[in-house]
């Protein structure tokens, strides 16, 4: 009979018992949510895939992230205890690939219980393509002149080739990697500089790093110019002797740097024929001698040799009469 009187009792008005029990929860509810703490980090979305394969044109770079729990303990979780990723490694095909986005806690977070993590966006999507290796030529890239007169006549580039690795489509069409520009403004002896490589593409990585060394080797500037209409003087010849007959003018091909070779007058060139052993008329085949100054060089020159005819002067004495 008491059971029943107890069970009678524990049924009677039971709608507003019910709400109650309700509101009681409502209430503890409302309670824990504002006791609550909330923070909110922006973390890089690591990919994680097999190590033959590259990830390409991801979708989403970076995931907002939102942690809740007790406010004396959330403010101990750091950045660095929460990583979020997306683990592709099973994929051993080129596609692409969409994957939810998991959650790593390391760290303080381990130690908070009932910690609320949530991330935004809650799936990623990425393109894998296979991993391609090879070695490319170094190019380097050259700004600017050398001082007037000299130039530079070659270069060293160590390395000369280096070893890029990345998605396939874009290393096998590599042609060369270029470097930073390397100044050449103004240089007039030899030269060593560092340079950087540049990066053809986010996902493209050099495996033994992005600095070359650049040996420039600069020197004066060689031209060769050819000089006509030049004089042939007749030297020692004795005095009652005359060369009835004009010579040929000379002409001559030389060799010196440019800022010699833009000094250069006619005077500065000498052509020559030696007459000192003449003593009678008559005629003559004389080698031509030829004189410039030391820092230029002969190459070629014309006529090497002539024929003279000399006659008395006399002979134009009677001749006039």
């Amino acid at each position: 009979m008491l059971k029943r009187s107890f069970f009678l009792h524990l049924v009677d008005n039971w709608p507003v018992k019910v709400l109650s029990l309700f509101a009681a929860i409502v209430l503890f509810a409302l309670y824990r949510i504002n006791t609550l703490e909330e923070r909110f980090f922006t973390l890089p979305l690591q990919v994680l895939i097999n190590e033959n394969y590259v990830a390409v044109d991801n979708t989403v770079e970076k995931v907002r992230v939102r942690i809740r729990g007790n406010q004396e303990e959330i403010y101990s979780v750091l950045e660095e205890d929460i990583e979020v990723y997306i683990d592709l490694k099973s994929r051993t095909i080129e596609g692409e690939f969409q994957a939810p986005i998991l959650i790593r806690k390391s760290g303080s977070a381990l130690n908070v219980k009932n910690l609320e993590i949530n991330v935004d966006p809650i799936n990623a999507r990425t393109h894998l393509e296979k991993k391609l290796t090879r070695s490319i030529p170094v190019q380097p890239k050259l700004s600017g002149f050398p001082l007037a007169g000299y130039e530079m006549e070659q270069y060293l580039v160590t390395p000369s080739q280096v070893t890029v690795t990345g998605p396939r489509s874009q290393v096998e069409d590599l042609q060369f990697i270029p470097t930073e520009d390397i100044d050449l403004m103004g240089r007039y002896e030899d030269f060593s500089v560092r340079s950087r490589l540049i990066h053809v593409s986010d996902d493209i990585s050099f495996l033994a790093g992005d600095v070359i060394e650049f040996s420039g080797f600069i020197s004066e500037k060689i031209l060769i110019r050819a000089i006509s209409d030049i004089d042939i003087v007749v030297v020692d010849l004795a005095d009652n002797l005359l060369i009835n007959e004009l010579l040929p003018d000379a002409t001559i091909q030389i060799q010196g740097t440019q800022q010699r070779m833009d000094r250069v007058k006619l005077q500065n060139l000498q052509f020559t024929v030696d007459c000192s052993r003449i003593r009678l008329p008559g005629k003559y085949t004389l080698p031509v001698m030829v004189e410039v100054p030391d820092d230029l060089t002969v190459l070629s020159y014309s006529p090497t040799r002539v024929e003279i005819s000399v006659i008395n002067i006399s002979e134009t004495d009677g001749a006039g009469q």
